[in-house]
């Protein structure tokens, strides 16, 4: 064997010192270490990393705002202002990027809140005000990040106006809707005398088939048994489409979850409801008709002692109309047992009183609906207000009248 290579080069690391010829590598931190890909076989398709590169951060997460007058707690229905806002939550959920575009002239202030649709909640964040578009980073806390990622926080941009808001948004993954609804004892079939109130919220993605909710109820008297969403207008009980508790666990007074959809062909009509029932109340205790934010809803039960002068039938309906959100038309919606109707009207005129029609129904069988615009001067709207509305149906057996129903604002927040 030549040592005579091995010798030079001993002598050479000698001459320079024991460091030239050793390397000194630092470990890195648990915070900096970045693992390598397994092995694949094919080290150039997986090559290590650089000693002390930092981890890469993950993406961050999109939420997007619908801001409109219509969702302000109460509704503010005479602004034309509108706005999006579009948000990203760091991938370490720490800071919160945003960019609100909207019309208002003159923003006096802008905020994020938490709440769920329909109610109004505590100031979350300020945002930068100004004219057009506001922009900014802001730090958030866990619990901060954890309202937004859940859906429970809103945007919405004030002004002199309107000091409390003009326009708001719930905050929420794209491609969600949001609909709102409020829970009452005099919604349920037949209504209760229960103290007890409620408010949901339910963001739909069509496209996804699938729901988020969160409910939440006052004053329950009763031990919750059940709760989940049904399909029917208002005043008429229908087949339940999602159950909202847990398999085997009784709900409690509040929850949320996340549900996968079959269908939502009856939500857009205002034939979804949520029902929660009780030992108390087995046949509903709290129900609410899901709505979109600013949606109003009438409700009036038909029997032939309401009508002037009274008739003596078995007959028994109901009539619903939802008020759309631009207030320029509505959805009425008619269910009417033991008889065959021949014509139907919304008319004018307090308990006891016989008015003029304001809308016609379009008579199809006992169960029909229909959405219609308002003519130029229609005072439906101020009647059904001020609860000088009725809804009444006609048959052969009683031409003048067989069924009729005061109709009367239900949902309404307490």
């Amino acid at each position: 064997m030549n040592i005579r290579p091995l010798l030079l080069l001993c002598m050479a690391c000698g001459s320079l010192g024991f460091s030239a010829c050793s390397v000194s590598v630092t470990p890195p931190g648990p915070a900096e270490f970045t693992p390598s890909a397994p092995p694949t076989g094919d080290e150039s398709a997986n090559p290590l990393p650089e000693v002390g590169t930092p981890p890469k951060r993950g993406p961050a997460t999109m939420f997007n705002a619908t801001m409109t007058g219509r969702e302000q707690v109460p509704p503010v229905y005479g602004t034309s202002a509108t706005g999006t806002g579009s948000f990203a939550l760091s991938a370490d959920r720490t800071s919160l990027d945003y960019t609100v575009e909207h019309t208002l002239e003159a923003p006096t202030e802008a905020h994020l809140h938490i709440g769920i649709a329909g109610e109004s909640g505590a100031v979350l964040l300020p945002l930068t005000v100004a004219p057009g578009t506001l922009s900014g980073t802001v730090p958030v806390t866990p619990d901060q990040a954890w309202a937004i990622e859940q859906g429970r926080a809103y945007v919405d941009v004030h002004s002199a106006e309107h000091p409390d808001g003009e326009i708001r948004g719930q905050v929420v993954r794209p491609g969600e809707i949001v609909y709102v609804t409020r829970l009452t004892p005099d919604q349920v079939n037949p209504p209760t005398d229960a103290p007890s109130h409620g408010l949901g919220e339910l963001l739909v993605d069509g496209t996804a088939n699938s729901m988020r909710f969160v409910v939440q109820v006052q004053g329950m008297v009763g031990e919750p048994t059940r709760a989940f969403v049904g399909i029917g207008p208002a005043g008429v009980d229908g087949p339940i489409a999602v159950d909202l508790a847990e398999p085997k666990t009784l709900p409690a007074p509040s929850f949320s979850g996340e549900r996968a959809l079959t269908s939502t062909t009856d939500l857009d009509l205002g034939r979804w409801y949520i029902d929660i029932r009780s030992r108390r109340h087995p046949n509903g205790e709290v129900r609410g008709q899901v709505l979109r934010p600013g949606q109003e809803l009438y409700l009036g039960r038909l029997s032939g002692a309401e009508v002037v002068p009274p008739v003596n039938s078995s007959a028994r309906g109901s009539v619903s109309v939802i008020v759309d959100v631009d207030r320029d038309r509505v959805i009425y919606d008619v269910a009417l047992t033991d008889m065959v109707p021949t014509e139907g009207r919304l008319a004018e005129g307090a308990p006891g009183e016989v008015g003029p029609a304001m809308m016609p129904f379009e008579v199809l069988g006992t169960s029909f609906r229909a959405r219609e615009w308002l003519p130029p001067g229609s005072t439906l709207l101020s009647s059904l207000a001020s609860g000088h509305a009725y809804a009444a149906v006609a048959s052969e057996s009683f031409p003048e009248g067989e069924l009729r129903g005061q109709m009367l604002r239900v949902g309404l927040p307490r």
